[in-house]
């Protein structure tokens, strides 16, 4: 698995139980109050949050996972991922993360079989790139499944 959708995946696993959910803040501690996405107190993230955790200190990965959440936030609420998090319930946050996954996960694929169609056409002649279907999973399980 890429490091790309690993990251994403991670950030989910993060906020896959909605009592590690947070709204209205990156991260918050046991009480609730703010901290950074990073303190070691944190207990629950918010989209965003979550996805800046996974990545650490790596701003490249975050920025690059970002492009996905948000292509997909625009593609399911036609809204930024952080204004979402705190629009949506838990069920559409994890439908949000999935389909960033999936969309990072057939990017990527897509890529991949187009560097190996275009390396058979220049030998066999054989044209054409693989083209790969998106559907939505519901779970955690399902995710891993699909990647």
């Amino acid at each position: 698995m890429h490091r790309l959708v690993k990251v994403l995946v991670s950030a989910l696993e993060l906020i896959s139980d909605e009592k590690h959910w947070a709204k209205g803040a990156g991260a918050v501690d046991g009480s609730g109050a703010p901290v950074k996405t990073s303190d070691r107190r944190a207990v629950a993230w918010c989209a965003v949050g979550a996805l800046e955790r996974a990545a650490g200190d790596d701003n490249e990965l975050f920025e690059s996972a970002l492009v996905f959440l948000q292509k997909a936030s625009l593609q399911l609420f036609r809204c930024d991922p952080a204004v979402i998090n705190d629009r949506t319930n838990h069920g559409g946050l994890v439908e949000l993360y999935t389909l960033a996954i999936q969309l990072a996960s057939r990017e990527r694929q897509y890529w991949r079989a187009g560097r190996t169609a275009s390396s058979r056409r220049r030998a066999a002649g054989d044209g054409g790139y693989a083209q790969g279907q998106l559907r939505l999973v519901a779970t955690l399980a399902d995710v891993r499944e699909a990647i």
